[in-house]
């Protein structure tokens, strides 16, 4: 690429590269942003738990069965997490990269 003129003198096959590794960025945001949104929701579950009636047994089951699907659900937004971060690491260091690797992405 020309300095000052990186779009123009771009091969197709840079172009595409690029907007691969850009649709994994906004993946991996998209993902942290998931997990920030249910830790919010997780936070609000446990202030819950201090105003729990201890004589109240249906109340105190409530919030396990609540508290345990929100652990399910934080488990998985973190492993999606895990999981978009390492492939866009993985696109980063790819050099052999083409857009043929990725066919539903990109039409060959």
């Amino acid at each position: 690429m020309i300095d000052g003129d990186p779009l123009h003198s771009a091969t197709p096959e840079i172009l595409q590269r690029a907007a691969h590794l850009a649709v994994l960025r906004i993946l991996v945001c998209q993902r942290q942003e998931d997990l920030d949104r249910l830790t919010d929701e997780a936070d609000v579950l446990v202030r819950r738990s201090y105003v729990l009636d201890p004589s109240d047994a249906r109340a105190r089951v409530d919030y396990v069965r609540d508290r345990s699907r929100m652990d399910r659900r934080l488990a998985a937004a973190a492993s999606e997490l895990r999981e978009a971060n390492a492939a866009l690491r993985e696109a980063i260091l790819d050099d052999a990269w083409s857009p043929t690797d990725d066919p539903d992405v990109w039409p060959h």
